[in-house]
């Protein structure tokens, strides 16, 4: 009978060794191996944006670089001229100063003033021009013709597309004095 309880005690033994071994597993696989696998994806993840960094440190001063030569300069201001009027005389000169304008950027102009739009007594010109050249010379004559301190406002812009230019139709009415 004593044999038996040995025996008895040693199977016990297996048995609850065996039960403690399966709830270590168990507390292994449920509880550890699922922290281990999102801290070693947590890893990788902090490796990427660690190297996604360091590219971006050495990325930065050409950032930089590039970012102030992308600034230009303001070159040109909307001029806001004080308002005069062009005395009557000097409506023959109308073509030359606005032809020098345009020389300035590249364009070719044809200027002519309509004096039978002049009303009585209304102290406005209508002025005809034809501009040929490249669009953004054009901007930049737009702006200097802005600066005329007699010209009151431009009424029809017409661009028309040649093969090799542009040709820009302006009607600008200009303010007359005695």
């Amino acid at each position: 009978m004593a044999q038996k309880k040995k025996l008895n005690i040693a199977q016990k033994s297996i048995l609850y060794l065996f039960l403690c071994l399966c709830g270590v597993v168990a507390f292994v696989a449920l509880l550890i191996y699922p922290a281990q696998r999102s801290l070693d994806q947590l890893d990788r993840e902090i490796i990427q944006h660690q190297e996604q960094l360091d590219k971006q440190k050495i990325l930065f001063p050409v950032y930089q670089e590039l970012f102030k030569q992308l600034k230009l300069p303001d070159t040109k201001v909307l001029p806001f001229p004080e308002e005069t009027e062009l005395s009557k005389e000097r409506i023959g000169e109308i073509p030359s100063i606005f032809a020098e304008i345009a020389r300035v950027y590249n364009l070719e102009a044809d200027v002519i003033p309509d004096v039978n739009s002049i009303p009585s007594g209304a102290g406005i010109l209508r002025v005809n021009a034809t501009v040929q050249g490249k669009f953004f010379d054009f901007r930049n004559f737009l702006v200097d013709l802005g600066g005329t301190p007699y010209l009151r406002h431009i009424e029809e812009i017409q661009v028309k597309a040649m093969p090799e230019f542009k040709q820009f139709t302006l009607k600008m009415w200009l303010a007359l004095g005695e």
